[in-house]
C-alpha cells in the first residue's frame, strides 16, 4: 500500500532574541493540501507499507504426545504464559496457548 498525505505544523517563537528560535506547537495530518498560515508550514509525506502488515497469518500446530511418555505435568501455567510471552513479542501479535485435551469417543 502506498499513499500519500499532508502534515501541517505550527510553530510559536521561543526567543525573541536574535537568533530567532522556534518550537513545534501543534500539527494536523490531512489527506488534501492545507491552507497554511503564519507560523506554518505544510509538508506533503509519502509512505509506503507492505500489505502483509495488513493481513493477520492464520498459524496452527498439533502435539501429540504418547500417552507412556506422561508422568505428570510438565508445563505450568506460567511456562505457558512465558512462552506466549515470547511468541507474542517475537511475532507481533497476540497468541495464547492452553493445554489440548483428547475427545472421548
Amino acid at each position: 500500500m502506498k499513499t500519500d498525505f499532508w502534515v501541517k505544523i505550527s510553530a510559536k517563537r521561543t526567543n525573541y532574541g536574535i537568533p530567532k528560535q522556534w518550537a513545534a506547537n501543534g500539527f494536523d495530518i490531512r489527506k488534501n493540501k492545507p491552507a497554511t498560515g503564519p507560523n506554518e508550514v505544510a509538508i506533503k509525506m509519502s509512505v509506503e507499507i507492505p500489505d502483509a502488515y495488513f493481513e493477520t497469518p492464520e498459524l496452527s500446530a498439533k502435539i501429540t504426545v504418547p500417552e507412556d511418555a506422561i508422568k505428570s505435568p510438565i508445563i505450568s501455567a506460567d511456562v505457558q504464559s512465558n512462552i506466549a510471552a515470547v511468541l507474542s513479542e517475537q511475532l507481533g501479535m497476540k497468541v495464547h496457548i492452553s493445554a489440548y485435551t483428547e475427545p472421548t469417543q
